[in-house]
């Protein structure tokens, strides 16, 4: 199949990335790396990644770069499913004039992982046929790989769909037995391909970081337990699964590389500081390259840690205080106190490493 991966056009001002859809309109335009998209997208021959608010994507400019694909998989969330519902409407439709065959559209990320039932419940109203074919619970890098490869949606692991779904109103709600996290990441492709064969990386802005940033993951998953946070709960998992040091860093030279005019690389895990032996060993990879570099942590990160960070060339640390609070802590099972968080921050302070908080 012709495989086209899509972060869809949104509302005006919506902060877009097909990583982090906020459910929030901003006065400052930022943008997130579309990379759960391009993972797939690195493994299908002639596939294409479409980030429509970051290259600001009419409906209508999206619809005329899709013709001729015959799978498009959306990366949706719940402040924008309804929109993106019916931008898949319109995809079929589009699609399907001058008697071309109606392409296969997919809806991935946490949304349909954690309602996929609703989320193709709600695909029939958008137009004759059912908007959505199916939708890929948790990670769906294979899943679309196999998709694309031709294998029936009954032999795909990790998907729901509808049968009988050429008839709207017709057919029974189908849930696949659940994929496995992927436990080698080292055999996934580097993201930093797709961005150079698809993306701009000059589109792609937070306020936070250096701009142009470059982002990648070294894992997937969080050992924490923290009740309210998106990811590991709906997507990723708790358990931090990681790549090796030696695949991370050849990675980061490819990045600079391919985009000498970055000024910093992100690593986006959802905490990057969780393997402590791990770090070490990425910080002695990254020392010797003398780039600038950012991530996530927790305050429960080690002093000398922090300094090896620093050293291999740390500028600032993305860091979940959540509340000045004990009792809320506790309660929302963060897995830290007020005084780590305190001896945290005066650790940083002291290395010169900026925190955004």
């Amino acid at each position: 199949m012709r495989v086209a991966l899509l972060n869809p056009p949104s509302y005006e001002d919506f902060d877009g990335g097909a990583g982090s859809r906020y459910q929030a309109t901003r006065e400052v335009t930022s943008f997130w790396y579309p990379t759960w998209l391009c993972y797939p997208a690195g493994m299908i021959k002639d596939s294409k990644v479409i980030d429509a608010p970051a290259e600001h994507l009419s409906l209508e400019e999206t619809l005329n770069r899709l013709k001729g694909y015959d799978l498009v998989v959306i990366y949706t969330s719940a402040a924008s499913f309804n929109k993106d519902v019916q931008t898949a409407g319109c995809i079929k439709a589009e699609n399907s004039k001058g008697g071309r065959a109606t392409p296969l559209v997919a809806m991935v990320g946490p949304h349909p992982s954690a309602v996929p039932e609703e989320c193709l419940k709600a695909s029939e109203v958008a137009g004759p046929l059912p908007a959505i074919d199916f939708v890929c619970r948790r990670e769906f890098d294979y899943a679309i790989k196999e998709v694309a490869e031709g294998k029936e949606l009954k032999d795909v692991l990790g998907i729901s769909y509808k049968s009988g779904r050429a008839t709207p109103g017709d057919g029974q709600i189908i849930h696949n037995p659940d994929r496995p996290p992927i436990q080698d990441l080292d055999a996934l492709p580097f993201v930093v391909e797709v961005y150079k064969r698809d993306l701009n990386i000059r589109n792609y802005q937070i306020p936070y970081l250096k701009w142009p940033y470059v982002s990648i993951y070294t894992g997937r998953g969080c050992p924490a337990q923290c009740i309210f946070c998106l990811w590991p709960q709906t997507f990723t998992g708790n358990t931090y699964r990681v790549r090796s040091p030696g695949s991370v860093v050849e990675e980061v030279k490819l990045a600079i590389k391919y985009f000498p005019e970055a000024k910093e690389i992100f690593f986006d895990d959802d905490t990057f500081t969780a393997n402590r032996a791990r770090v070490h060993e990425i910080c002695k990879g990254l020392k010797p390259l003398g780039i600038t570099w950012s991530t996530t942590s927790r305050v429960t990160t080690d002093p000398e840690t922090l300094r090896a960070m620093e050293d291999s060339g740390l500028r600032l640390v993305v860091v979940g205080y959540e509340t000045g609070s004990q009792k809320i802590l506790d309660n929302v099972k963060k897995g830290a106190t007020l005084e780590q968080a305190r001896e945290f921050t005066k650790n940083c302070k002291k290395l010169g490493i900026q925190i955004h908080g």
